[in-house]
């Protein structure tokens, strides 16, 4: 089983439209978007319609060839293709902000709601093509609905990441300090990779088709060699996937939960010492720290750079410039990590060889999986080195004490680069969350009703933070003025009782600057104006308007009066756009 690469798409098309899609509040409607709804059946018909064609071409040529293989993809590939139909053209997800209740999960659920509906029709219908392939001895992986448990664990993060925001968002002060503040995202951050680290490998345990039963010989011989290894007997697990599948891996990044997960095909294919081979080789991964390694690396690295380039003004930089700078940092990422991931496939094999007392169980099992794979043997992937490079290492290993120190020496300085690396990263967040402290206090003096305080302590902010900085930091000075206008100084835990009062306020004195003064003047009192259930189409509009007037970005401005024209609007508002038209 591998991830659904469609399902993945999908997921990313949702995840990116708030940066794509240019849909403004109140646009879309439910009755608007529900022709696009109706496009759900769609994936399933031309998987119905498709599989028979295929069926009757591979009636008359009794053969599976590329194209036929291509078509059989062909409605999988239907699914995020419909899926952005819809949420582009049918402005699904700002209809599901508007109109569901504000919770993250809900909002979640509902937006991948289509998508999962997509996916398990496509896979259901593929049943009878998957039976076609079995009666004339073909499996077909990753088709059908046996794939449909990766499917619900790729969900896993999203749901989990939804509902710890809605139980931090129960309190107004977490809820600003986590999503308002840059130390608050961090913190944020790690958290919820924290939780996945727990959560997901128990998921996995879950959803996939995993047991401990082994057959009873080949059980005591992976139990005993795990033993040997010191790994704990009841976290082998085998992945039940009708013998699809022939592949081994450790599951989990923390020492707790982690799995060893073997599928029934390599349990099926290999004999006993090349079965230890592989549970050696796998624990090895473990042992070496490996899963930690490739967090930090991909994980904890990432994290920790978000705010540092969040600081840096890329739209001051060539747009040429910046694309090759780019597209440069991207393949030295890439072979950074493709040379990572193979150094720790060796390392794998080292600690198998060393655990066996000799190299030939590994070398056994990488020639009879490589049997069913022979493009392997000479050709390496993202994560794995070729067979024949594998086995070399591995003899090389064994027979040559230099070339042995050698590769110590090696992982050794791979450890030291990835720690210095973290080392630079986190010294570097450390320092731009210091430069940034000053305006995350005021934010979370600001957003969490302590008026007086937000007000006083924005005014004493010196030496101004990061230039990139400097026009949002002004915009708040204006909006804690405003606040302390409208309701007085605020206090701690008073943010329940004040929101109503100064959505309202702010509004009523929103719309009549506006009228009086224009718009830039008035973005600060309809900033104020966006809380709670007074996040009208029309208020955000009207914002979204007075901050593009205020950033005198003509076009966006332009834009938003025509749509503002279509709304509701008080009478004050409408009269004054008609006469800056």
């Amino acid at each position: 089983m591998t991830l659904p690469a469609t399902f993945l798409i999908g997921i990313a098309i949702v995840l990116l439209h708030d940066q794509l899609s240019d849909v403004l509040p109140g646009e879309a409607e439910p009755m608007r978007t529900l022709p696009y709804l109706m496009l759900v059946p769609v994936p399933w018909f031309i998987a119905r319609w498709t599989y028979a064609r295929v069926y009757s071409t591979w009636l008359r040529d009794g053969m599976i060839s590329r194209r036929v293989l291509a078509a059989i993809r062909l409605p999988s590939f239907s699914v995020p293709m419909v899926y952005a139909w819809i949420v582009f053209g049918g402005g699904y997800p700002t209809v599901v902000t508007e109109y569901l209740p504000d919770s993250q999960f809900l909002h979640h659920v509902a937006l991948l709601a289509p998508l999962v509906a997509m996916e398990f029709s496509v896979r259901i219908a593929e049943r009878r093509i998957v039976r076609w392939a079995e009666s004339w001895g073909t499996a077909l992986n990753n088709v059908g609905p046996a794939s449909l448990p990766m499917t619900m664990f790729v969900l896993c993060p999203i749901l989990v990441f939804s509902l710890l925001t809605d139980l931090a968002f129960q309190e107004r002060r977490l809820e600003v300090f986590f999503a308002g503040t840059a130390l608050g995202t961090s913190i944020g951050l790690t958290l919820v990779v924290i939780a996945l680290c727990i959560t997901l490998p128990l998921f996995f345990r879950v959803t996939l088709p995993t047991s401990r039963r082994f057959p009873p010989e080949i059980g005591a011989d992976v139990r005993q060699t795990a033993r040997a290894l010191e790994f704990p007997e009841d976290r082998i697990l085998t992945l039940h996937t009708d013998h699809r599948v022939v592949n081994a891996a450790m599951v989990g990044p923390l020492p707790w939960p982690r799995y060893l997960v073997l599928s029934d095909g390599i349990v099926t294919l290999l004999d006993r010492a090349s079965l230890r081979g592989v549970v050696a080789h796998e624990i090895g991964h473990a042992r070496a720290s490996h899963p930690a390694l490739l967090l930090l690396v991909f994980v904890g690295i990432p994290v920790l750079l978000l705010h540092p380039l969040s600081v840096i003004d890329f739209e001051s930089v060539h747009s040429l410039t910046l694309a090759i700078g780019a597209g440069l940092l991207a393949l030295v990422t890439i072979l950074a990590l493709r040379r990572l991931a193979h150094q720790f496939e060796f390392e794998a094999d080292q600690q198998s060889a060393e655990a066996l007392g000799g190299a030939q169980p590994c070398i056994d099992a990488l020639r009879r999986v490589g049997d069913l794979h022979p493009g392997h043997r000479t050709k390496s992937s993202f994560r794995h080195p070729s067979e024949l490079q594998r086995i070399e290492h591995l003899l090389n290993w064994e027979r040559d004490p230099e070339y042995r120190r050698r590769q110590r020496r090696i992982s050794k300085l791979l450890r030291v680069a990835v720690f210095a690396l973290f080392t630079a990263a986190l010294s570097l967040s450390a320092i731009v969350h210091i430069q940034l402290w000053n305006v995350d206090r005021g934010v979370y003096l600001l957003y969490s009703g302590e008026f007086a305080s937000a007000d006083s302590h924005l005014r004493s902010i010196r030496p101004e933070p990061p230039a990139i900085l400097e026009e949002d930091l002004e915009e708040l000075r204006a909006e804690a003025a405003a606040a302390l206008e409208l309701v007085g100084p605020g206090g701690p835990g008073m943010w329940p009782e004040l929101e109503p009062l100064l959505a309202t306020r702010a509004w009523r004195r929103g719309v009549e600057v506006f009228d009086r003064e224009g718009a830039a003047a008035a973005r600060p009192w309809l900033a104020l104006a966006l809380s709670g259930d007074h996040s009208t189409p029309v208020a955000r509009s009207l914002y979204l308007y007075s901050s593009a007037i205020a950033r005198e970005d003509e076009a966006r401005a332009s834009r938003l009066r025509e749509h503002l024209l279509t709304l509701d609007l008080p009478d004050l508002v409408r009269a004054k756009l008609t006469r800056d038209q």
